[in-house]
C-alpha cells in the first residue's frame, strides 16, 4: 500500500513501524527545497521497545538503489530493517546484529559514493526522457551495492526485488 500511494510523488515520505504488529509510530516528509531528504524527529526511546523498521520512497529522478544517506540506520540501535521503494524496485537493508560506529558508516558511504561518482554515462533524452539512462545506472550501481554489502560484511544483508508496474 505504501508504494502504491507514494510511487509517483515528487518527494520522499518515510514511515517507522513495528514490523510484527504493523503499528505505525512515526511519519515524516521532505519539503520542496530538498525533495530527496526526509525531515522529522525520531523518538528512539519509543522505537527501542518495538521490532522497528522503516520504509521510504525514492522519487523517480533520484534512482532506486539506496544512497549513502540510507546507511544512517546502521548506527541506530532500534531499527532492524530499512525498506526503500521506487517505481521499479524494492530494496531491503537488514542489520540486526551490531551497531556500526560513525567511522564505519562514513567508510561505507565513502566507498559507495566514490563508486557512484565513477560511473560515467551519457544523458540521451531521446530515450524515454532519460529514464533508460537512469535505469542503467540503477542496475550497475545496484549490482555494485549488492555485491559490496553482501560479500564484505557478515552483519548486513541487502536485497533487491524488481516490481515493475
Amino acid at each position: 500500500m505504501f508504494r502504491r500511494k507514494t510511487v509517483d510523488l515528487p518527494y520522499e515520505c518515510m514511515i517507522y513501524f513495528d514490523y510484527r504488529s504493523g503499528e505505525i509510530v512515526a511519519c515524516s516528509f521532505s519539503d520542496k527545497n530538498s525533495p530527496d531528504e526526509v525531515h522529522g524527529v525520531i523518538y528512539s526511546y519509543l522505537l527501542k521497545k518495538m521490532h522497528c523498521a522503516s520504509i521510504h520512497n525514492h522519487p523517480v529522478p533520484y534512482g532506486s538503489p539506496p544512497s549513502g544517506k540510507n546507511f544512517e540506520m546502521l548506527g541506530l540501535d532500534f531499527e532492524e530493517f530499512e525498506l526503500i521503494s521506487s517505481k521499479e524496485e524494492l530494496w531491503i537493508l537488514e542489520s540486526r546484529e551490531e551497531i556500526f560506529s560513525d567511522e564505519e558508516i562514513i567508510k561505507i558511504r565513502d566507498k559507495v559514493e566514490t563508486y557512484y561518482n565513477s560511473i560515467s554515462f551519457d544523458t540521451n533524452l531521446e530515450f524515454n526522457e532519460g529514464y533508460v539512462i537512469i535505469d542503467n545506472v540503477n542496475r550497475v550501481y545496484g549490482d555494485f551495492f549488492l555485491d559490496y554489502l553482501n560479500n564484505d560484511f557478515n552483519n548486513i544483508k541487502l536485497t533487491r526485488r524488481y516490481l515493475g508496474d
